[in-house]
């Protein structure tokens, strides 16, 4: 092989090599929003941004000290790897969760309908009686509300 085929023989393999470190890289799905929680009006917020998440779970009291009242948990701790999600909420009024699963893409067509993404995985809520903790554990699976700005246009 002569100088000049060597050199053009680089030169490909450099632009290659080039051409693969600046190609646009597929960007991750982006999971943020409003998911459904376990009663009508309840939800649960997602918010990922550059790869960290946070969140909180709203939901209605349910004892007698706060029947009715609107609660937020907010995420004590979260992550999530590729689609792997897990949180932690902080307690209120001596109770809080802990969800363990996967995003999913749902059945929908797109974000303008309910249900494009799904949490789905174990939901565990935890009750706190003085230094006493129960925890009861159930299979979950949290639709994506529809993004409002994305509604089809009627």
């Amino acid at each position: 092989m002569t100088l000049r085929g060597i050199a053009f023989a680089f030169f490909l393999s450099f632009t290659a090599v080039l051409a693969a470190q600046t190609a646009p890289r597929t960007a991750a799905p982006d999971f943020s929003g409003r998911y459904s929680f376990l009663k009508e009006g309840e939800d649960i917020q997602i918010n990922v941004t550059d790869g960290r998440v946070d969140g909180y779970v709203t939901r209605f009291g349910d004892t007698d000290a706060d029947q009715g009242t609107m609660l937020q948990h907010t995420f004590a701790k979260a992550s999530l790897d590729g689609n792997n999600l897990s949180f932690t909420t902080r307690p209120v009024h001596a109770l809080y969760y802990e969800f363990k699963g996967q995003v999913q893409r749902g059945p929908a067509k797109s974000r303008a309908e309910d249900g494009y993404y799904q949490l789905v995985g174990t939901l565990t809520e935890y009750t706190q009686k003085g230094k006493d903790v129960s925890a009861k554990s159930r299979q979950a699976t949290f639709k994506l509300f529809a993004d409002e700005e994305e509604a089809p246009k009627k």
